[in-house]
């Protein structure tokens, strides 16, 4: 099977909604042993844990074969939810214990089909691209560049269908 690592990474680790920068690097070896690595960054107005799902729903659109996907990131909430919870909200119609829509839905929907192919270990902490991941928030954000290199360096933000566009979840 396919190995990829995505490494996820927010400009800010604050918990409440802001707007802040959002980026994923996806990593993984070619056939010729050769390291490939390809990123995408985002501006995104919400929480923390939102921007983080959002990058890794974005990266995830791009894996176009069943693989092994190592997610990298010091968020252990998003990484224990998905390992620990997912399959259950997505059984459960995306409703917490309480009856209550869980925070994001939309988001954890589109990670459910997203990854449904998959085989994700979560793998918690700092990561090797976390301090350059960083520093290119700082450089686009003083360059007042919006860069997202997740579809063809589109020049404008990549959406993915979210909400009432995923059928069948």
């Amino acid at each position: 099977m396919f190995r990829i690592d995505i490494y996820l990474e927010s400009s800010s680790w604050f918990l409440g909604v802001r707007e802040r920068w959002g980026g994923y690097v996806m990593a993984y070896e070619r056939k010729d042993g050769e390291l490939y690595t390809v990123e995408g960054f985002q501006k995104i107005t919400g929480t923390y844990n939102h921007v983080l799902l959002h990058m890794l729903n974005a990266a995830l659109v791009r894996v176009g074969k069943p693989s092994e996907i190592h997610v990298c990131s010091a968020n252990g909430y998003i990484l224990d939810m998905m390992e620990h919870n997912l399959s259950t909200w997505a059984a459960n119609g995306f409703m917490n214990k309480r009856g209550e829509p869980v925070k994001d839905a939309a988001e954890w929907k589109v990670l459910w089909k997203l990854s449904r192919n998959h085989i994700i270990i979560p793998e918690h902490g700092l990561h090797e691209f976390s301090h350059w991941m960083k520093g290119e928030f700082f450089r686009i954000g003083r360059e007042g560049k919006i860069v997202d290199n997740s579809v063809d360096k589109a020049e404008r933000p990549y959406k993915y269908k979210t909400g009432k566009e995923i059928k069948n979840v």
